[in-house]
């Protein structure tokens, strides 16, 4: 027996009536009370009528009594409005300080017992996700409302550093969007020094030289310390002139080169052409960031990508490296995997900060503009017989497999919760 299993069978009441407590006292649930994720009792604001008394307060729960006393509740005080102590097995009164007895409700042999198999089965699964021969038995309509939960979930979990961000701005909406949208053209490997090198600029500096593009190239390279070298080629020979105009105008301190990784990436994803990319986004967009908070389909962010890179990096990956094929704009994986990581979970963020619900569910919905990522999870998923077809399905179906199967966190799965239950 597990104390997540009897959180399950506490939180959906699984449990067979009538209840009573071990010294024989009459049990009626009004209110399970709310799950509590913080320190404290298990659940918070319960209504329970014991014998003839209804006692609001909390609920603690255990696999054995004397666990109230191994984990140190008896010296905690905010125990002390535990008013029922819900186990497993009871092997030991508990006492409040006052020395009143907590009154106590024993599990064992108040629940279907195949439940736990089907949970032990869950957790002993070899499979690509728990549940895997067990979702042919889930009825279609379950799924879209928890992919819509499981979506929301993941940009909440995903903007903690956006809020982060936000607060360090002192709340300046347009300065944090600018430096959300440069870590996320560092995708995932480079998103770190990406996100050193769009702050080791003022945005004021940046928005001087925002109608220059060859300045604004020799800037982010330049900070990004890859016109340390000896050059052939005329463009990275006026680049390094440009930069060493403003290094000294500015006051500027590169990065270190080490710090951008290269190995085991495509030529298309390699840091320098990122920030030929970012460049040109900056001479087209930074004047106009403050209108894509407006912007109410997800369809409308594409344009903001749509711009070639200078004619250099048309044909070049490095600096004096050329390269086969002609790469001119961002491609459409990189272009939704910004969006979908930058401006959206700042949309949420900027929107819950407000308190505006409409446009926080916006940002989540807007997911749906665009089709289904590509990556070896989804691709799990359409094999096991769960279609997908949006980025909202998508996302969710990430968030699934990495936050609940691969945890065996079945309990708290919506599908997962229902197999157990009747599947």
């Amino acid at each position: 027996m597990t104390e997540e299993f009897i959180h399950y069978l506490w939180r959906f009441q699984l449990i067979k009536l009538p209840l009573k407590t071990v010294y024989g006292e009459e049990v009626a649930v009004l209110h399970t009370g709310q799950l509590n994720t913080d320190a404290g009792p298990d659940f918070l604001d319960a209504r329970i009528r014991i014998d003839n008394t209804l006692w609001a307060g909390d609920v603690e729960l255990h696999v054995k009594s004397s666990d109230w006393h191994h984990h140190g509740h008896s010296d905690d005080r905010s125990y002390d409005g535990v008013i029922l102590h819900v186990v497993y097995l009871h092997d030991s009164d508990v006492e409040r300080p006052d020395r009143q007895l907590i009154p106590s409700l024993e599990l064992k042999g108040t629940f279907d017992e195949l439940l736990f198999e089907k949970y032990e089965g869950f957790l002993t699964s070899l499979g690509w996700i728990p549940c895997e021969r067990s979702l042919t038995g889930v009825h279609p309509g379950r799924w879209q409302p928890w992919l819509y939960h499981l979506a929301t979930e993941r940009i909440g979990r995903r903007s903690l550093w956006i809020d982060r961000l936000f607060t360090s701005n002192n709340g300046h909406a347009e300065l944090t969007l600018y430096h959300c949208l440069g870590t996320g053209f560092g995708q995932k490997i480079n998103t770190t020094p990406f996100e050193w090198l769009v702050k080791s600029v003022d945005v004021k500096t940046v928005m001087r030289l925002q109608d220059d593009l060859l300045q604004l190239e020799a800037l982010f390279f330049g900070q990004a310390g890859f016109l340390e070298g000896s050059f052939s080629e005329n463009y990275p020979l006026e680049l390094k002139e440009q930069y060493s105009f403003l290094q000294r105008k500015f006051d500027l301190r590169p990065l270190l080169p080490h710090v951008w990784k290269f190995l085991r990436m495509r030529p298309s994803g390699f840091p320098t052409l990122r920030i030929a990319h970012w460049a040109v986004f900056v001479h087209h967009h930074i004047d106009k960031l403050n209108q894509i908070p407006r912007i109410e389909k997800g369809i409308d962010l594409l344009p903001y990508f749509e711009q070639e890179t200078s004619a250099y990096w048309q044909n070049h990956y490095h600096f004096e490296r050329k390269s086969t094929g002609s790469v001119k704009r961002l491609g459409m994986d990189s272009v939704l995997a910004i969006i979908l990581n930058s401006i959206l979970p700042f949309l949420y963020v900027k929107a819950v900060r407000m308190g505006d619900k409409a446009a926080a569910s916006r940002a989540v919905t807007m997911m749906e503009s665009f089709q289904a990522e590509d990556n070896a999870v989804v691709r799990g998923w359409i094999n096991a017989g769960v279609p997908c077809h949006t980025a909202l399905e998508s996302q969710a179906l990430l968030e699934l497999k990495n936050q609940y199967c691969d945890r065996k966190n079945c309990l708290h799965c919506s599908i997962g919760s229902e197999l157990i239950r009747g599947g």
